[in-house]
């Protein structure tokens, strides 16, 4: 019998949400005349789709801990199809999560030997996950290079949420240069744009106070939750950490929450007439640092350096990323503190004010950088952003060049008319889909006809 090969494979979460979502997605791709695969490392998802009668998916089993792993094969494997270094396959996840590097080793080794394992039997064209660097992910970019599949991953731009589509594995946002001019109602609209978005002071991605770790009913029944399906269900990383290593993280979060306080400059009056470039700390070990940031993920290093080299005369303000706070580690801010040029606000703190009094903004990649164009404000650059080299930042490769970069900053003109101009042609680089919306599997039906869309206008594109 001739081997089916399925137009797209499809990325599913571990969770029932996302198992819906992606059944419907399949759904819709077909009425397209699109066939889809389905992917997913959960037995709850795999039951729920043989459930709902569905057989065209792949069912990675997840990690039980207790596994006998060949990791010496699953090394070989994974060179064999294009990942030399092992280690980045976990890297993010280790030091997020902050597990031990021998655990994170052997369960990325298990996944590897399963995907090999599992073989070709189903497999796709092209391959679609979010832009994220964890083990699934990873897992899911072994699959499809053992298919000679075509990757794409999605992301979420910060112009209203809308999405990006890329098929670089560095998965991040390339806005291309563009010859045509702006048509003048675009130029109008986005004038009106950006003097709205600073009028409302936007907050990107959700209230912090929803990510906060609180001690609250519903906080412990996910506890229990989780820890019901690594015993029972043995379909989470739970398996691990046991009921109190979970205890443990939250009230070390707390802990760390509560004691970060006393670093913080409390008086925002102090900065009054101050001179001081504005340096907003990332979200600790996220992949905007392990995969977008290097070699700048150490957060700590790169502020105690720019504080070498700033103006005798500026300060340097920093502030924690207001949905990571507790994950910092009190050394650290220990060391900030120490500083005598450098000030640590409190993460709750909103941005905007900082922004619109700061002499400039220096950032690895954070979404303040963009929002800093809005005030005209020199952007120093370390990482990659979507923003960097568009001509309206100062965009360094080294930290050997930071010098250079704050002799520039009191003459680097921003110029209104290259922002506006660049978020017509962010706006021409994303698709007209809710990333957010479908990354939390929170897409209405009509949300994902747009995610089909977006497929075949990029695919039809890159042809």
């Amino acid at each position: 019998m001739k081997e089916k090969i399925f137009d797209f494979c499809i990325h599913s979460g571990d969770s029932l949400i996302s198992a819906r979502m992606s059944l419907e997605l399949k759904k819709k791709l077909e009425g397209k005349g699109l066939s889809a695969l389905l992917f997913c490392m959960s037995d709850i998802v795999e039951k729920f789709w043989i459930e709902n009668n569905c057989t065209d998916f792949i069912a990675v089993p997840r990690f039980k801990g207790k596994d006998n792993v060949d990791i010496e094969n699953a090394k070989k494997t994974a060179r064999e199809y294009g990942f030399p270094n092992f280690r980045s396959l976990y890297l993010t996840e280790m030091l997020f999560h902050n597990y031990p590097e021998t655990y994170c080793e052997k369960r990325m080794s298990y996944y590897v030997n399963s995907v090999k394992d599992i073989g070709l039997s189903k497999r796709a064209k092209i391959y679609f996950t979010y832009a994220g660097d964890e083990f699934d992910h990873n897992t899911f970019r072994l699959l499809a290079r053992m298919a000679e599949g075509k990757i794409l991953y999605f992301g979420v731009s910060n112009l209203d949420y809308r999405s990006f589509i890329t098929n670089d594995d560095e998965r991040y946002l390339i806005v291309p240069k563009s010859k045509d001019e702006i048509p003048e109602e675009k130029e109008n609209y986005y004038r009106q744009y950006i003097e709205k978005y600073k009028i409302d002071k936007k907050i990107l991605w959700a209230d912090p106070k929803e990510r906060d770790v609180q001690i609250t009913i519903s906080k412990f029944k996910n506890i229990f939750t989780d820890l019901y399906r690594s015993i029972f269900l043995q379909d989470r990383l739970k398996v691990r950490k046991g009921f109190f290593e979970i205890i443990k993280s939250g009230l070390l979060r707390i802990y760390r929450r509560e004691v970060g306080s006393f670093f913080y400059l409390h008086n925002p009056a102090y900065l009054n007439n101050k001179k001081y470039v504005y340096f907003p700390l990332h979200y600790q070990y996220d992949s905007q640092l392990t995969l977008r940031g290097l070699p700048f993920f150490n957060q700590t290093y790169v502020i105690e350096l720019i504080s070498r080299f700033l103006p005798d005369n500026y300060i340097l303000v920093v502030k924690e990323h207001p949905h990571a706070r507790g994950y910092y580690p009190i050394i650290d801010l220990r060391r900030v503190k120490k500083l005598s040029n450098v000030k640590l606000l409190p993460p709750l703190v909103n941005s905007h004010p900082i922004m619109q009094n700061a002499k400039a903004v220096i950032t690895i990649n954070s979404s303040v950088g963009f929002e800093a164009l809005f005030y005209s404000k020199p952007v120093v650059t370390l990482g990659k952003s979507f923003y960097r080299n568009q001509g309206m930042t100062i965009d360094i490769d080294s930290l050997y060049d930071l010098g250079k970069a704050f002799e520039s900053i009191d003459t680097f003109d921003v110029q209104e008319s290259k922002v506006i101009d660049f978020l017509w042609r962010l706006e021409k680089s994303t698709y007209d889909f809710d990333g957010l919306k479908f990354l939390q599997s929170t897409s209405s039906p009509e949300e994902l006809d747009k995610v089909v869309d977006a497929l075949a206008i990029y695919c039809s594109n890159k042809k």
